[in-house]
C-alpha cells in the first residue's frame, strides 16, 4: 500500500479537487430537492447494460437527483499522447452511440428522459491508476478536460464524474 507521503502531489491535488467538486455537486443537488420528497441521491448505470426501452419506461427518474452513466467512448490513457485533433476525432467526433433497442443505443433517450424529469446526468468514468500520468501532467490534464467537455456537450450530459471509487451513493430519508 502506498502511504500519503509517497504519492505524487499533482495526482493528489487532482483527486482532491475532483472529490471536492463531487461533494459540492451532491450538496447543491440535495438542496434543490423538496423536503417532502425522499432523497435518493444518485444511481449508477452502465449504458451497455440497458436491456430494453421498457426498462427506461419503468425507471422512476423522479426519485433521483443525479444519474451517473458509464457510457462513453473507449477511453484509454494512451489516447492522450496523440495530437489533440486526432483524439477529438477518435473519442468525440467519430464516436456515436449505436442504434437499436438495447444497450448504448438507448443512452441518448435516457439522457432526454432524465432531463425532462429535472435529473442531472453525469458521464461517469471509472477511476483507475491508468489515468495517473494524465493527472500528473498539466498539459494532458487540460487536453483531457477539453475532450471530456466536447463529449459532454455533444451528448447533453450535465457534467463529468471521474470517480476513483471515493464513496458509495446511498439512499436516505424516510
Amino acid at each position: 500500500m502506498i502511504s500519503m507521503t509517497e504519492r505524487n502531489p499533482a495526482q493528489m491535488k487532482f483527486k482532491l479537487s475532483i472529490s471536492l467538486l463531487i461533494i459540492f455537486c451532491i450538496a447543491s443537488f440535495a438542496q434543490q430537492r423538496s423536503e417532502s420528497q425522499p432523497l435518493v441521491h444518485a444511481t449508477y448505470l452502465v449504458g451497455n447494460r440497458i436491456k430494453s426501452r421498457s426498462q427506461l419506461d419503468n425507471t422512476q427518474f423522479s426519485q433521483f437527483n443525479c444519474m451517473y452513466v458509464m457510457a462513453g467512448s473507449s477511453w484509454e490513457a494512451e489516447d492522450f499522447i496523440l495530437p489533440e485533433e486526432q483524439i477529438m476525432n477518435k473519442l468525440v467526433r467519430d464516436f456515436s452511440y449505436s442504434t437499436g433497442e438495447s444497450g448504448l443505443a438507448l443512452v441518448p433517450e435516457l439522457i432526454t428522459r432524465a432531463h425532462h424529469e429535472k435529473l442531472k446526468v453525469l458521464l461517469s468514468i471509472p477511476g483507475s491508476n491508468e489515468f495517473n500520468p494524465i493527472a500528473s501532467d498539466s498539459a494532458k490534464r487540460a487536453l483531457f478536460a477539453r475532450v471530456m467537455a466536447a463529449f459532454i456537450k455533444k451528448y447533453d450530459y450535465n457534467g463529468l464524474a471521474f470517480l476513483p471509487v471515493l464513496f458509495t451513493c446511498a439512499s436516505s430519508v424516510s
